[in-house]
């Protein structure tokens, strides 16, 4: 996250940095991980694509500088 934040500095303070604290539900994590998972994202040949990636992409290209 510290990587992302200084080659994109309108992120600075804004990402998460407590993603593998102690106290994280690591039940909650896998029922989620397992829900992103099922979404059917198109053809075949579309989900061997980075889908949810250029999604990710897309949204932090929307940050206002």
């Amino acid at each position: 996250m510290d990587a992302i934040e200084r080659e994109n500095p309108t992120l600075k303070g804004v990402l998460p940095k407590d993603f593998a604290r102690p106290g994280l539900d690591k039940a909650r994590l896998a029922q989620l991980i397992n829900l992103v998972s099922d979404i059917g994202l198109g053809r075949p040949a579309d989900r061997a694509k980075d889908i949810l990636g250029r999604v990710y992409e897309y949204f932090l290209a929307q940050v206002p500088p």
